[in-house]
């Protein structure tokens, strides 16, 4: 992707069914090109 003072790695809690267990899932922000955040799933879990 893009130099590391662009990207940042972040740790997040999802639901996989509907009892409510949560679940780590992991993603990686990054800045685009006009300014917005853009992020891609990496790891495992659930990115929506």
């Amino acid at each position: 992707m893009g130099s590391l003072a662009s990207e940042r790695k972040v740790v997040g809690w999802a639901a996989r069914d509907a009892t409510g267990h949560l679940s780590p899932y992991s993603y990686t922000l990054s800045l685009g090109h006009g300014g917005g955040i853009i992020s891609s799933r990496n790891g495992r879990g659930y990115l929506n």
